[in-house]
């Protein structure tokens, strides 16, 4: 892989870039110092990094207590097996890692996470370090692309994604990617469905014929089939005082339906389009007209969980980080649920004509978020605690025996194609924090891969060719400068209250936010030259 220039972006790029999420960081506007960038001294002939001096590097994270135990554990096992590296790890929640992160900004830890959704505002600030150079192509490509390509950053045309331009950088390797698909309670919808069968004795089905029915792992649901599916197993969980659903995620709509918030480069808004409100009406007939779920519940990612993980609904959303607590794998959660999960492919809509069948039906497409892992360019971290912390990165990204750590102990799927593709499929038990073999649950895993690998014409085992209908995509907030318009959709949604009023409508929804949305992006298009 070519060398590339590192471009130092001023701070000040306009009075509208303060006003983001990194503002505080900025606010004196004299620019960030950046350090020595050259490496060279610690990188042999075959492009390897290794630095045999005594380093202390600070690490910052973020996640729930079991994530924070995963990663203390890491970074231990990597100290172990570099005894000259001191690793200093603090590990926040989500709700306070951005904003520690932001009053850090002028005297940050030397490698930290950098959430896809803040990667454009913080790169353009000139504080992450490019290290293109030293990341070879052979390191790249034994990684999945969906993962690694969002953090290249072109600084002319400010657009994400690798190009041949000269000045574009990579400036994080992916810690992960997370595909957040749809599941089920199989063990409360086989109750559901006893129920059913015992009620409506001449339309009785088996578990594996509903299953085969409504949940091939290739051909998704429609989300008519699902609001059928939800109606059969609704009064059994009228009678337990459970739900069919514990929330609906807000993109896995969207993106089903071939609905997106803004085009592709960010610039534009596309929320007018009839497939984006027909999205929206589809969540709130799933609570107010179907009685799948309730209400209050919404599009709340916290809540649904919640419900989910206490056997209190049917269908919920999972991503692979969430198998640490399914496994019982950290101190944290070292009891194994007791129930047994499957995923399924999240149902798709109809598109803007909203009729099935024709060219513009949606695929079955969740969001797959990712955090990089990136290294600060200020004059605070030195060269070799530079060099420190790539090693630690790339170790962490794609070392073998530490993905598999990772993925072992139910934080991710691999970084590495063939690793996620081969032993991580083939993988049957896993052992509990309390030493206990636990079967691997969910057990068709394949599914968390068949989003990362992508929608369109695949080769099929044995030849010819079939359409992949069930994938994935990157959330919005990475697309736009900042993430302001997404704090303002929320209370926009508070505000017109849509998960409390029933004759709340989408394109109620869509008219509310209309205006608000059209602000941000001529901020950020303003202030990106565009």
């Amino acid at each position: 892989m070519r060398k590339r220039t590192v471009r130092f972006i001023g701070v000040c790029v306009s009075a509208a870039m303060l006003a983001g999420t990194c503002a505080a960081a900025f606010a004196g506007c004299t620019g960030v110092q950046q350090g020595d960038t050259n490496i060279g001294g610690w990188v042999d002939e075959d492009g390897n990094i290794s630095v045999t001096e005594d380093v202390t590097i600070d690490f910052w994270g973020w996640g729930g207590q079991a994530e924070q135990d995963i990663y203390q554990t890491m970074c231990n096992v990597f100290m172990s097996q570099h005894p000259n590296f001191t690793i200093n790890y603090t590990g926040y929640t989500s709700a306070q890692y951005v904003q520690n992160l932001t009053n850090a900004a002028n005297d940050m830890p030397d490698v930290f996470y950098m959430p896809d959704t803040e990667f454009l505002s913080w790169v353009t600030q000139g504080v992450l370090w490019d290290f293109s150079e030293y990341v070879s192509q052979e390191e790249l490509s034994a990684i999945w692309e969906e993962g690694y390509d969002r953090y290249y950053y072109d600084s002319e045309t400010h657009a994400l994604g690798y190009s041949e331009s000269e000045t574009v950088g990579l400036y994080a390797l992916p810690k992960d990617i997370g595909p957040f698909q749809f599941c089920y309670n199989e063990t409360l919808l086989r109750q559901a469905l006893e129920h059913w069968n015992t009620q409506n004795p001449s339309q009785a089905v088996t578990y594996e014929d509903f299953a085969a029915q409504y949940f091939d792992e290739n051909d998704p649901m429609t989300w008519e089939e699902f609001i059928a599916v939800g109606a059969m197993l609704k009064p059994w969980c009228d009678s337990q005082n459970k739900y069919v659903l514990s929330h609906y995620e807000l993109y896995a709509a969207l993106y089903s339906n071939n609905a997106d918030f803004v085009t592709d480069d960010g610039s534009a808004s596309r929320i007018d389009e009839p497939q984006f409100a027909a999205a929206l009406q589809y969540m709130h007939d799933l609570a107010f007209e179907h009685g799948l779920m309730a209400g209050s519940a919404g599009s709340s990612t916290t809540t649904g969980y919640s419900s989910f993980i206490g056997g209190n609904s049917i269908f919920s959303f999972l991503g692979p980080w969430d198998c640490a607590t399914v496994w019982g794998t950290t101190p944290t959660s070292p009891n194994p649920l007791s129930y047994t999960l499957k995923l399924v492919p999240v149902p798709y809509g109809p598109g803007a004509d909203d009729v099935y069948g024709t060219q513009d039906d949606g695929d079955s497409v969740c969001q797959v978020g990712s955090m990089g892992y990136a290294i600060s360019a200020n004059n605070t971290t030195s060269a070799l605690q530079r060099a420190a912390a790539l090693q630690f990165v790339k170790w962490l990204c794609y070392d073998e025996d530490a993905q598999r750590t990772l993925y072992q102990l139910g934080q991710q799927t691999p970084n590495i194609i063939e690793m996620a593709q081969g032993e991580y499929l083939e993988m049957e038990t896993v052992q509990s924090y309390m030493g206990t073999t636990v079967q691997v649950n969910p057990s068709n895993l394949s599914v968390f891969l068949n989003v990362i690998d992508g929608t369109g014409e695949k080769t099929a085992e044995g030849g010819g060719t079939y359409t992949d209908k069930v994938g994935g995509r990157m959330r919005t907030q990475v697309r736009t400068l900042r993430t302001e318009w997404y704090n303002e959709w929320s209370t926009v949604v508070s505000n017109y209250n849509f998960w409390t009023d029933a004759e709340a409508t989408g394109a109620g929804l869509v008219a509310a936010f209309r205006d608000v949305l059209q602000g941000w992006l001529d901020d950020y298009n303003a202030t990106l030259g565009r």
